[in-house]
């Protein structure tokens, strides 16, 4: 999932496209790692340094293509690593928890498949069924808090524990 989604954040975001892959800049890097990727992807607790993974393979791979010199490909895995410090904890900044990361999180964390837009949509039905306190409960911040604790080896505590009181009760659509 974040091979696409930073693949596909470069390309939107003005990179050179070239045999099908965008060509990443420290600039790119950047406007990826920490404004375009905390707002669309949700982070699956073991993959929180996928992203940067995927940048670095993909400057290794127009490094030995040939398109980047010894030293733009330097400076282009400096402004990964540099981007990286900042990079984990914005991905898990509850003020940067949007709308479609939540749901990306809470569906993935029910078993569904994001990329299948019929079982992500059934899914969702699913949901809209449940009683008002069903539905709350799925958000409930005090659970996701004590279970994120127990779990100090995870670095983000997913999105459920990271939405904020008034956002869950929009979210739970409550009436």
């Amino acid at each position: 999932m974040a091979a696409d989604a930073v693949v596909h954040l470069l390309a939107l975001s003005g990179a050179k496209v070239r045999d099908g892959l965008p060509e990443a800049t420290p600039d790119l890097v950047r406007a990826v790692l920490l404004e375009a990727l905390p707002r669309f992807l949700s982070v699956a607790p073991g993959e929180e340094g996928a992203a940067l993974a995927v940048l670095r393979v993909l400057g290794d791979r127009t490094r030995a293509d040939g398109r980047l010199n010894t030293k733009r490909h330097a400076r282009l895995r400096e402004a990964i690593d540099t981007c990286a410090e900042e990079h984990l904890p914005v991905m898990c900044d509850p003020r940067e928890l949007t709308r479609p990361r939540f749901w990306g999180g809470l569906l993935r964390a029910r078993g569904v498949d994001v990329r299948d837009a019929q079982a992500v949509r059934g899914e969702l039905e699913e949901l809209a069924r449940l009683p008002y306190a069903e539905r709350a409960g799925l958000l409930s911040l005090s659970d996701a808090t004590e279970s994120a604790e127990s779990d100090a080896g995870l670095l983000c505590a997913g999105p459920v524990a990271l939405a904020l009181r008034p956002y869950r009760r929009a979210l739970a659509m409550e009436r």
